[in-house]
């Protein structure tokens, strides 16, 4: 992968409540966001009933750029009574 170019980022939301994921979910789609999935996280095949939001974009960072994505998500993340924002993963564009 070249840092250079545009990537697909995946970002990640944890919370117990799934209503609250949709709605943080609808309002990253409003601001071009690709709604991927919520999902259940599991610790050795057992539920842990924590939920999992994974939203998706295609851009290009800078180390500055993913620093203050980062931090507008923990805001968010505060802002909608999130549990967590926990990061981020990035792919090639297929």
């Amino acid at each position: 992968m070249d840092p250079d170019n545009e990537l697909l980022w995946a970002y990640f939301f944890i919370d117990n409540d799934t209503t609250k994921l949709r709605i943080l979910a609808d309002h990253l789609v409003s601001k071009g966001y690709t709604f991927n999935d919520i999902f259940e996280l599991e610790a050795d095949n057992i539920s842990i009933r924590e939920f999992t939001l994974q939203v998706e974009r295609i851009e290009q960072h800078s180390l500055e750029s993913l620093q203050q994505r980062n931090q507008e998500f923990y805001n968010l993340a505060i802002q909608f009574s999130i549990q967590d924002y926990d990061g981020m993963e990035a792919g090639p564009v297929q």
